[in-house]
């Protein structure tokens, strides 16, 4: 065997070791466990991620996995969006404190525009959550934004969930699932990336406080 195919197959082994083990890795994510082994993996991912992202490894602590879903803030999602050449950019004049419109720049080209208004997050049932109530203009260009570039730029927002639609419980069809309907959690943090990006440790912390199971009450 030459070196130059002894060379090719071991990078080909390399690559299926790789791949074997992010394998495992979103494996263990999904799997929804609590072991250290389950909570190892998710991090990991999130290493992987914003590598994968371009993004430097201290970038992890504004990612998260949730059931093996990547999930970034809307503000990173903008931020991804102009390092691909995009901009996002509200439209002051037609927005306020119920309605807000985004619009994708390519350049001086206008590749689009999105509305979200109060009535639509009323209508969603998302209006009397924490965020909606005290900050509804912060979460409308949260929402608007996010719509805009999966519109006008979907190869941004590919395999990204942001924090602001699992706060608000977005129905799974918005990711393209089909039929697995996605268990998100029960908790309505307020998951205000634009104002506290430590919301998602704060989270990590209640998590670990749960673990400590109460006696049943046939031990007492």
């Amino acid at each position: 065997m030459s070196v130059t195919r002894s060379m090719s197959v071991a990078l080909y082994d390399a690559d299926l070791d790789r791949l074997a083990r992010l394998g495992k890795w979103l494996a263990l994510a999904e799997s929804k466990g609590t072991s250290p082994e389950a909570k190892g993996a998710a991090a990991a991912l999130r290493f992987y991620y914003a590598q994968a992202l371009g993004l430097p490894p201290m970038a992890a602590a504004e990612l998260n996995v949730i059931d093996g879903k990547l999930v970034v803030s809307a503000l990173l999602l903008r931020a991804l969006a102009e390092e691909r050449g995009y901009r996002v950019e509200r439209d002051d004049g037609s927005s306020d404190e119920t309605t807000c419109t985004a619009i994708l720049y390519r350049g001086a080209n206008v590749l689009g525009e999105s509305t979200f208004t109060l009535e639509q997050a009323k209508q969603a049932g998302l209006a009397g959550k924490t965020n909606w109530r005290t900050y509804p203009g912060r979460m409308l260009w949260a929402r608007a934004s996010t719509n805009v570039i999966r519109d006008y730029a979907p190869a941004v927002a590919v395999g990204l969930v942001t924090a602001e639609e699992v706060a608000d419980k977005v129905e799974p069809a918005v990711f393209g699932e089909t039929s697995d309907e996605i268990d998100w959690p029960d908790d309505d943090q307020p998951d205000l990336y634009e104002a506290e990006q430590e919301q998602l440790e704060q989270g990590d912390a209640n998590e670990r406080g749960e673990e400590s199971d109460e006696p049943d009450d046939d031990s007492r």
